[in-house]
């Protein structure tokens, strides 16, 4: 098969799985335009890195003391206030469960705390207070 047929049978198929498990509303989506950019993790002695970008990807990358670093890819939008997140069907960690969370931006602080998510890892890695990456140091 084809990348490019493979890539839209794969989005076709996420959409679809994202519907069906309650992640998605019927509302167009919306992605906060503050929200997009690098956030780093404040004072937990951990190095954690969450990106957003405006086409609704996220990106999460976490070292652990003495580990390798990890990260996960998924897809963020919104439904009203309420900040919702799903990983592809390939993850190896969470496939198709959602989370969501309420959020504050303020003052290039950014603030998540956990409304409903089954993802241990997910919650763990996203539920904090996160700074927002200044460019060039």
């Amino acid at each position: 098969m084809p990348k490019l047929a493979q890539v839209l049978l794969t989005a076709m198929l996420f959409t679809s799985l994202a519907a069906a498990s309650g992640c998605q509303s019927q509302k167009v989506p919306k992605f906060d335009s503050a929200l997009v950019g690098t956030w780093q993790r404040e004072g937990d002695g951990r190095s954690s890195s969450l990106s957003f970008t405006d086409t609704g990807l996220f990106l999460c990358k976490w070292t652990d003391k003495g580990s390798a670093e990890s990260s996960m890819v998924g897809r963020y939008r919104f439904d009203g206030e309420v900040l919702l997140l799903t990983y592809p069907p390939e993850a190896s960690e969470c496939a198709d469960e959602c989370g969501s969370y309420s959020i504050s931006l303020l003052d290039g602080k950014f603030a998540a705390s956990v409304l409903n998510d089954s993802c241990v890892a997910r919650r763990e890695n996203i539920s904090a207070q996160w700074l927002r990456e200044r460019l060039g140091g």
